[in-house]
């Protein structure tokens, strides 16, 4: 939210000295934008798989103990 805040009022500025050196302030901005909804989508990945795998874990355990139960009669 913010790099795009200050990309639109870059864009809306007049700009007095541009260096050439530099790459393009609106394009590093997209750039930076892009990789931060990128790495987000990642997280939430991440965070489904985690989920998913966790409860996984937790109905092998139960059938795990109910098994033990059952081997003990």
């Amino acid at each position: 939210m913010f790099l795009t805040t200050k990309k639109i009022r870059y864009e809306q500025s007049s700009v007095d000295f541009i260096n050439p050196k530099l790459p393009d302030y609106s394009a590093q901005c997209q750039k930076e934008i892009d990789q931060i909804q990128h790495l987000y989508r990642l997280n939430n990945e991440l965070s489904e798989v985690q989920k998913q795998h966790n409860q996984t874990i937790t109905t092998f355990n139960r059938l795990k103990i109910n098994c033990r139960g059952c081997l003990k009669m």
